[in-house]
C-alpha cells in the first residue's frame, strides 16, 4: 500500500501580490517509510598525480554522492581523502629548484637553481 500527499493553491494572489511557487508533483510513499533516507556514496577514485615530486606532497582521490541524505537519515561520510607521497629528500645539487645550495653567492640563499650547486634563490 502507498499514501499520497497532493497539495493545492488555497489563495490566489491578489491586489499585485506574488505569485504562488510552481507546485511539485505528488508525492507518493509505501505506507510505514518515514521517509528518511541515508546517504549513499559512490566508489573511491584512484589516488591522483603527486603534488611534489619529492619533499613529501600530496594525492587526492574522491567519491561522489549517489544519494543524498534526508530526514533522520545518516549523513554522508568523508568525500575526500588524502595522503602524502614522494616522502624521500630531494637531493642536492641536481637544479629543479628544490636541493639545498651547499656554496651560495652571497645575498642568496635556499634552493639551487643551477647543478654547479652555487647560484641560489634569493630570499628577501
Amino acid at each position: 500500500q502507498t499514501r499520497t500527499r497532493t497539495r493545492s493553491v488555497t489563495t490566489q494572489p491578489q491586489h499585485g501580490g506574488a505569485a504562488c511557487p510552481a507546485l511539485t508533483s505528488d508525492e507518493t510513499q509505501a505506507c510505514g517509510s518515514t521517509g528518511d533516507v541515508d546517504c549513499v556514496v559512490g566508489p573511491w577514485s584512484s589516488y591522483g598525480d603527486c603534488s611534489a615530486t619529492c619533499g613529501t606532497g600530496t594525492q587526492v582521490r574522491v567519491r561522489e554522492v549517489v544519494t543524498p541524505a534526508s530526514g533522520a537519515g545518516a549523513a554522508c561520510p568523508d568525500l575526500v581523502r588524502s595522503r602524502s607521497c614522494n616522502t624521500e629528500a630531494c637531493g642536492g645539487g641536481s637544479g629543479g629548484g628544490d636541493a639545498a645550495c651547499s656554496g651560495c653567492w652571497p645575498g642568496t640563499s635556499g634552493p639551487c637553481q643551477s647543478t654547479a650547486n652555487t647560484v641560489c634563490y634569493s630570499y628577501f
